[in-house]
């Protein structure tokens, strides 16, 4: 009886702020199947055909071993070796993975947007954002450059610890950082954060000493 209550009362106050907000979730629906259909749509075709840099990449994610021997951007080409079982064309995978990147940073990119502008500036900037040509050709091309969007995810976890100081962004914050490792250029991106943001990481550190050692593992 009670959980059902508690169902009804999620519900009524659902639709209160639908109601009361309904012209903004329009505008994030639409947003998001804007970005869905311009990541997505003809991403096999659209192009004259893939480049020999996506075929490289094709060729790297296919071999583990081949991985194992030369680990630089291991975690854009493990992720292409995921997808290369789920779709039929094994080459769309490359471009497939970078997709997903893509549309992981733009929700970020979203949040970040909304806790430090407010929700009409972020609905405006990441727009702006998703749509540029920059992150386009990016978040379609299949090569590990989309890799390069995950400092978004890493600043996001920097700000959950700035307020929070949760385990959860300690174990967040060190897998995302082991996983910039493997890009190329990203160590010199982890050090400047790391000098800016010491004092708070320090002081998260201390406070949860066993989500450091679970993060500790991705290293």
């Amino acid at each position: 009886m009670y959980n059902k209550l508690k169902m009804n009362r999620s519900i009524q106050n659902f639709r209160t702020f639908a109601s009361k907000h309904w012209l903004l979730l329009a505008g994030f629906g639409g947003l998001a199947l804007a970005v869905f259909a311009v990541l997505l749509l003809r991403l096999q075709t659209l192009m004259p055909g893939y480049t020999t840099e996506e075929f490289n990449a094709y060729r790297t994610a296919s071999s583990l071993n081949e991985l194992w021997k030369k680990p630089i951007d291991a975690p854009y080409y493990l992720l292409v070796h995921v997808l290369q079982y789920l779709t039929p064309h094994n080459l769309l995978a490359v471009r497939l993975a970078s997709v997903l990147i893509g549309a992981a940073s733009v929700l970020i990119f979203c949040i970040l947007m909304i806790r430090w502008h407010g929700v009409r500036t972020a609905l405006v900037g990441t727009m702006l954002f998703a749509f540029s040509a920059w992150f386009l050709h990016i978040a379609r091309y299949g090569s590990p450059q989309a890799m390069y969007l995950v400092f978004l995810p890493l600043a996001a976890c920097g700000m959950w610890l700035r307020e929070k100081q949760a385990s959860t962004a300690v174990v967040l914050g060190l897998a995302l950082s082991a996983l910039l490792l493997y890009t190329p250029g990203m160590a010199w991106f982890l050090v400047f954060g790391l000098f800016l943001q010491w004092p708070i990481i320090d002081k998260a550190f201390k406070k949860n000493p066993g989500a450091v050692v679970l993060g500790s593992i991705f290293f």
